[in-house]
């Protein structure tokens, strides 16, 4: 006997509005409508949709929850579009790390489970100007040596640019996320550096490790590539978590 699988309960028919929402969600994610585009003015809506004020005023309001859209105040103008954004992407996630008590320590783990395979891809992939631009980017960063705040505030770039010559969209996307919850963390540090600048680590040391990265994909040494900057990645996170504490994200993001 063929037919269609059997769920565990009855198919959910959407709401009016959240078909008016996900048709307008829809040309936002494909380009239709861009950053600071308007939508047309509600008028016009209600006849394109055809569908009752309060239909399209509850539309507009889901997509205004999802920062989709910023709806005018005391104007007849349309709402303002806007692009997913990663901040609020982040937002969301940091309420759900939260709500399961998340600690930071399980969230330095999963960056280093993103990052590191991209150093390995980077060194397999073998192309001569991943490594000048990884170069020129160490060298940036071997300038604010002596500004240790100023260093880990820059630093994350070097991981993204890894990201970005991996060719991993999702990881880079996941990584940038998790970097905005994590930067709470950090910012507790880098105040404590600018106040006290003794207590600043050597950021000579981690730009000795990213010259050592480099070196290892020069060489299309993917395996130790990946293995040495998961290392680097689990070495840092170590000192933050001993010295600012590992705590749960719901006590950063109160």
């Amino acid at each position: 006997m063929t037919g269609l699988p059997i769920g565990e309960g009855p198919v959910r028919i959407p709401k009016m509005a959240e078909v008016v929402a996900h048709s307008i969600r829809r040309s936002v994610v494909h380009g239709d409508l861009r950053e600071g585009d308007s939508l047309p003015p509600e008028a016009q809506l209600l006849a394109r949709f055809n569908v009752s004020r309060p239909i399209l005023r509850e539309a507009l309001r889901i997509l205004e929850s999802e920062s989709l859209i910023t709806l005018p105040r005391g104007t007849r103008a349309g709402a303002t579009v806007h692009r997913p954004s990663r901040r609020v992407a982040a937002r969301h996630t940091g309420l759900l790390f939260q709500i399961d008590g998340v600690t930071l320590a399980e969230v330095w783990d999963a960056t280093t489970a993103l990052i590191a395979p991209a150093a390995r891809a980077v060194a397999a992939a073998g192309r001569r100007r991943d490594v000048q631009l990884l170069n020129g980017i160490v060298d940036e960063l071997a300038g604010l040596e002596e500004d240790a705040a100023s260093f880990v505030e820059r630093a994350p770039g070097f991981n993204r640019a890894l990201l970005e010559l991996a060719r991993n969209r999702a990881a880079l996307i996941l990584v940038g996320m998790i970097d905005d919850i994590v930067n709470l963390h950090i910012g507790v540090a880098v105040r404590d550096w600018r106040a006290h600048p003794t207590k600043a680590p050597d950021a000579s040391r981690a730009v000795a490790g990213m010259r050592d990265l480099v070196g290892l994909i020069r060489e299309k040494r993917a395996d130790e590539a990946e293995a040495f900057w998961r290392e680097k990645l689990d070495e840092g996170a170590r000192y933050f978590l001993e010295h600012y504490g590992s705590k749960a994200v719901v006590e950063i993001l109160n």
